[in-house]
């Protein structure tokens, strides 16, 4: 009984010291996203715009960290005549999500990160007319979500990110549909 105390004594010291070098850390970061938005019939279309994302992770371990975050895919826009009648269409996505952020130390200063978890992701449509009609969608629903990256050591607290997120909006009537973001911003840890 006298072991089993102690080692159960141990193990606890051992995650009282871990939590203690462990730093709550949030981030942001912007970039380029890419929607794989259909734009059959479209005279014109524009799957690339400027997103960005904010996030908050919690290290389990050195190597692992619970992370929380939302990310803003930003708009897909299309244009063309349908049905002898022009119209414009907007597409926005955007997520929340919460997984494991799994690191890796490549070089002193220098660590590797994948992402992986679970998305709700929303997708919001409206189509414009030039009759003045207009019609809007909305589409949510769960899906994973993969990043992978590299984390620059500015300083002891602060590191620069470089990343591309992953994830599959939801579409009504197709295949969904797969976002992603390509960011560089910061992360800080407190």
């Amino acid at each position: 009984m006298k072991k089993i105390a102690l080692a159960a004594l141990a193990s606890l010291a051992a995650l009282a010291s871990t939590a203690a070098h462990s730093q709550v850390y949030v981030g942001g970061a912007f970039g380029a996203t890419r929607q794989d938005a259909t734009c059959t019939g479209a005279t014109t279309c524009d799957n690339d715009d400027v997103g960005g994302k904010l996030y908050m992770g919690f290290p389990l371990n050195p190597l692992v960290a619970a992370e929380v975050g939302y990310i803003n895919f930003a708009q897909a826009k299309s244009s063309g005549t349908v049905s002898s009648v022009y119209a414009e269409s907007t597409t926005d996505v955007a997520a929340v999500y919460g997984g494991l952020a799994l690191r890796s130390y490549f070089a002193p200063g220098l660590n590797g990160v994948f992402r992986v978890g679970a998305a709700s992701v929303s997708l919001d449509r409206v189509n414009d007319y030039a009759t003045g009609a207009s019609e809007a969608g909305s589409n949510s629903g769960m899906a994973l979500m993969v990043g992978a990256g590299l984390e620059f050591a500015l300083n002891r607290t602060s590191r620069l990110a470089v990343a591309y997120d992953h994830t599959q909006a939801p579409e009504t009537g197709r295949s969904d549909m797969a976002v992603g973001l390509f960011s560089v911003g910061v992360h800080v840890g407190f």
